[in-house]
């Protein structure tokens, strides 16, 4: 019996289920996690958004924003948009230490009614891939604040330690 022709398995996209139910995206991302095939940048991206998803649902009466600063109408507006891979991203700069300042749009309001909204965030991060320990954060108004703020933290990170 002839032998069928074999494939090398390429690389998987993590599962992308929809983030309108943070525990069904949890799920699928869990289930990427055990995959080794799926990238850690995939996961990476995919956790952010999780994480996003599940602020939402956790503030039903947030408000969002697009990255002009026009209220938007309806939370799913807001989600096509963070599934956009490039809409989110603002700024990113490595330092020479190894540091990253991050500059995102996030649309939700950060400050839940106390002020202008603050739709935009830069962190800075203590390497490349690390996440969660953040040395710094700082929330804006407009992408023009964002991307003076993110200027000034990479000035502020890129200094020696004394």
């Amino acid at each position: 019996m002839p032998r069928k022709a074999t494939r090398e398995a390429k690389p998987k996209p993590p599962s992308r289920k929809s983030t309108r139910n943070p525990a069904v995206h949890a799920k699928a991302l869990l289930n990427d996690l055990r995959n080794p095939t799926v990238s850690a940048k995939a996961l990476l991206n995919d956790f952010g958004r999780l994480v996003w998803a599940a602020t939402a649902c956790l503030a039903p009466n947030a408000k969002y924003y697009d990255r002009q600063g026009k209220l938007l109408k309806r939370r799913a507006a807001w989600e096509a948009k963070w599934r956009d891979p490039n809409y989110p991203n603002v700024a990113s700069t490595k330092l020479p230490d190894g540091k990253r300042v991050s500059t995102l749009w996030v649309g939700l309001d950060g400050s839940f009614g106390r002020g202008p909204p603050l739709i935009f965030e830069t962190m800075v991060f203590r390497s490349e891939n690390s996440f969660g320990d953040e040395l710094d954060r700082v929330r804006y108004s407009t992408e023009e604040e964002a991307l003076e703020g993110h200027k000034r933290l990479v000035k502020k990170w890129s200094k020696p330690e004394r």
